[in-house]
């Protein structure tokens, strides 16, 4: 019989135990005392596995696995993995499931090592999520390709992954890619439900827009909410500029504060979805312009929640 265990949370194999003088027979005993946790054909723990222990001990016994779908989306969320793993093997390799991991094979897998564990891109992981939890594909997607590079990013990996799935053109088409921030991307995304097709952080000109619709040619900027009070003057100058660019252009220019979005999504969906349409279907003749929404009859000042009295003030 082997000496005492190390103390810790360890990973040890058949061999290992078996060259620490622990024999098949006293091994299973001590599964059954709880000495030991076997988690995989010849893996076993010395503490009961959590997610994280679970995925290093797994990677171990099947080199070839790959986290994907919401475990991919743990990692990459640097969330607290949950049980059952989920993860992928290429085809020809054993993809038998256990109460610990349920795996599928796939085609290819190329991945990312993220805190020392094997992940899908996030594109694919996005695209096994779908299946079970749609909002939590959109969120990752979102994350992982956000910003002015997102775009490229994610063309890149589409490249790599080959193949994608009816699911997966879904998700991309509905996923606001290229967002700096949340404001944006709450925007973003309902007017692709819409059915809108809005590029994010698109370059015009010399300057960076938050969304373009280039067929169209409208433009929509998000500033934010400390916009004027807390900006340098060569930002306000430059900001002048590049509205000027865009009109000379041909592009109509709408733009909102985040405080806009937080308190009237609504309000701006219609604003930007009107204007959109009528570009398109008045092929952008400045003579013919667009019939007012029903609240652009009053000025901002009398409907917008900025000017909206504190709640406490109201019954004064």
């Amino acid at each position: 019989m082997g000496g005492r265990l190390p103390e810790g949370r360890l990973i040890l194999t058949t061999k290992q135990l078996a060259e620490c003088g622990y024999r098949n027979a006293t091994v299973t005993r001590m599964v059954a005392r709880g000495e030991l946790f076997r988690v995989d054909r010849g893996i076993y723990t010395t503490v009961k596995p959590d997610g994280r222990l679970l995925a290093e001990a797994l990677q171990v016994s099947r080199p070839a696995l790959v986290l994907s779908g919401l475990s991919a989306y743990q990692v990459y969320s640097n969330r607290q993995l949950s049980v059952p793993l989920t993860g992928v093997v290429p085809r020809g390799l054993s993809a038998a499931s256990t109460r610990f991991v349920e795996i599928r094979e796939v085609a290819a897998t190329p991945a990312n090592e993220i805190a020392g564990l094997r992940v899908t891109l996030p594109v694919k992981a996005g695209i096994d999520l779908a299946r079970r939890n749609w909002s939590k594909a959109i969120q990752l997607l979102e994350a992982q390709y956000s910003g002015r590079g997102g775009k490229g990013l994610l063309n890149e990996h589409l490249a790599e992954i080959g193949r994608i799935p009816q699911i997966g053109r879904e998700l991309i088409a509905k996923a606001a890619i290229g967002s700096d921030s949340l404001t944006e991307r709450d925007l973003f995304r309902v007017l692709r439900y819409r059915g809108l097709s809005v590029e994010q952080n698109v370059k015009v000109g010399h300057f960076w827009w938050d969304g373009v619709f280039r067929k169209e040619k409208v433009l929509v900027e998000i500033d934010g909410s400390s916009y004027h009070s807390g900006e340098a003057r060569s930002t306000f100058i430059k900001d002048r500029w590049k509205r000027n660019q865009a009109m000379r252009l041909g592009y109509v220019v709408l733009t909102y504060t985040q405080v806009c979005i937080d308190e009237h999504v609504d309000m701006v969906v219609e604003q930007v979805s009107d204007t959109v349409a009528w570009r398109l279907s008045h092929n952008n003749r400045a003579n013919r312009l667009p019939a007012p929404l029903t609240w652009e009859n009053d000025p901002v000042w009398q409907w917008h929640d900025w000017w909206r009295p504190p709640a406490e003030l109201q019954y004064l």
